[in-house]
């Protein structure tokens, strides 16, 4: 062990949540209107806000992406979509938009694949829990030489800061980042790896900004805050942070358009123990009934005994997350257009133009112990 520069010490920093950070109003702005401002990014070749909806099977699947697309976000689609579609066509829909793969789909399908000239452009995450495998890398690299500019690839996930060089470096163009951090996410609890994500943005940022420095002004990887957005400021304060995006199951589980089949119970206890009715008993109901009943559905992360069998046929390791119903409680347009109007009234505050202006200018600061001080339903 060299111990030339080692302290001694290992608690030698404070880690920050978001729920320790607020974005500062600008001391002088220039924009007059919500409307004068750009809230949108370019991702897959559209014009959409800088959110992801997560890969997780109670969410997305073949049959709804369109339904985030339509609304300017972008879905990544996940691993358990249809099982009877083959690779091949899972990588058509990946011409449209992000589609989930594992590591081993990387290396036995999709490195071996022809690329033609004609070859549209592919949109894929590889999706392992673990982000900082030598392997990844590896894969990765030989996949950017393959595909060239016909590919663009995100992965993760990483909590660390020190991987950001590696991402770059081995040509990864999308860094999901956050361990731990998502509403159905144990691994923290469960595996003791987390990091707290205003800090590990905070120090993402500025490796990112070293890497430029030393290679001619280049960022070629984006960051994407994963897991733990359940509200408008926390999406604002990760970019003020520095992040290019943000992604959320959350958010959209609690949408109408969400895959997952929708349940009508009179509490989320009663749903919870398979008390319910499905939409076709509902209708059937008198208007006093139905008022009685809500709307729910199971909402569960990938890591969950639930998911492995979905994708695997079979429950095959120890879970690392965990199945909770949520009320559904949204048309998805509507929840767009409400983070549509906060987020460009706070790039207004910020005298911020437009999203790279945002994520640059805007200053943040530590909240000193007052915590979460949003109102939060």
């Amino acid at each position: 062990m060299d111990t030339s520069n080692y302290s001694g010490y290992k608690l030698n920093k404070i880690g920050y949540s978001l729920k320790d950070v607020t974005v500062v109003q600008a001391p002088i702005g220039k924009y007059l209107h919500r409307a004068d401002v750009n809230p949108f990014t370019t991702i897959c070749g559209r014009e959409v806000y800088p959110i992801f909806v997560s890969p997780m099977a109670s969410v997305t699947d073949e049959t709804n992406y369109h339904e985030w697309i339509k609304n300017k976000l972008t879905p990544v689609v996940p691993r358990s979509v249809n099982q009877n579609l083959s690779f091949k066509e899972r990588m058509k829909i990946a011409e449209e938009t992000f589609v989930s793969i594992s590591l081993q789909e990387a290396e036995q399908e999709l490195l071996k694949m022809e690329v033609k000239e004609d070859q549209k452009k592919l949109y894929v995450c590889i999706d392992i829990a673990n982000g900082n495998l030598q392997n990844l890398y590896h894969v990765c690299k030989r996949l950017k030489k393959l595909f060239k500019k016909k590919i663009s690839i995100m992965t993760g996930n990483t909590a660390n800061p020190k991987t950001y060089k590696y991402y770059a470096d081995n040509g990864i163009d999308w860094m999901r980042v956050g361990i731990g951090l998502g509403s159905r996410c144990t691994t923290a609890c469960n595996v003791s790896i987390y990091y707290p994500p205003a800090t590990l943005l905070d120090e993402l940022h500025r490796e990112k900004l070293l890497y430029a420095k030393e290679n001619n002004g280049q960022i070629p990887c984006k960051i994407i805050l994963d897991g733990g957005i359940t509200n408008f400021d926390e999406i604002q304060k990760a970019l003020a942070l520095g992040a290019d995006a943000v992604m959320s199951g959350y958010i959209f589980a609690l949408a109408e358009e969400a895959c997952g089949e929708i349940g009508y119970s009179k509490s989320i206890e009663e749903f919870s123990k398979d008390n319910y009715i499905n939409k076709e008993e509902y209708e059937k109901l008198n208007e006093e009934q139905k008022k009685e009943m809500k709307p729910f559905r199971d909402y569960y992360g990938m890591s969950t005994k639930k998911a492995q069998r979905i994708v695997n046929g079979k429950a095959t390791r120890t879970a690392e997350g965990i199945a909770k119903p949520v009320p559904v409680k949204y048309p998805v347009a509507k929840w767009v257009d409400n983070m549509q109007s906060y987020m460009r009234s706070a790039m207004t505050y910020t005298n911020s133009g437009n999203l790279e202006e945002f994520k640059e200018n805007t200053q943040v600061i530590i909240l000193g112990g007052t915590g979460d001080f949003c109102y939060r339903k």
